[in-house]
């Protein structure tokens, strides 16, 4: 795994939460889930969309309640938004100053990421069965990307 993509990993569960569901992995749905959530706050800091995004992430979380309040999900939603509104760049995201030519790249890959397999009925964290050929391939290339984002 890359400098920036454990950079970005910490950095967004700083900017989240003190307290996540990484904490207690025991059958909570959302154990993990900062791995989905970190490139769409990178997509969001790029101007992609974020309305069906939301509206996936808050399907998810209403369908677990119990677990979404002890993964801090609320508080989580709240600071993803900073990515979406400005509050917070790509820079803060990755956790180290990125040039114009690794923003472009960053941008491009993450742009082309949804959440259009998250739902209540299919949530499991690890699994890609539910995404289609375009999305996997989409998610491929932004962890590539990522991964060699200083070559």
């Amino acid at each position: 795994m890359s400098h920036f993509l454990r950079s970005s990993a910490v950095a967004l569960t700083l900017l989240a939460a003190p307290v996540s569901a990484q904490d207690d992995p025991s059958g909570n749905v959302f154990f993990g889930f900062d791995f989905v959530l970190v490139p769409i706050a990178i997509k969001w800091a790029c101007g992609g969309e974020a309305e069906e995004d939301l509206s996936r992430i808050d399907a998810v979380v209403t369908a677990f309640p119990e677990d979404a309040e002890a993964a801090q999900m609320e508080r989580i939603v709240t600071d993803l938004k900073k990515a979406q509104t400005g509050e917070v760049n790509l820079a803060q995201i990755m956790g180290a100053p990125l040039n114009s030519e690794q923003e472009e790249r960053l941008c491009t890959a993450a742009t082309k990421l949804n959440l259009d397999h998250l739902e209540p009925e299919t949530f499991e964290i690890g699994g890609d069965s539910e995404l289609s050929q375009e999305q996997q391939l989409a998610w491929r290339n932004f962890f590539f990307v990522v991964e060699n984002l200083s070559s």
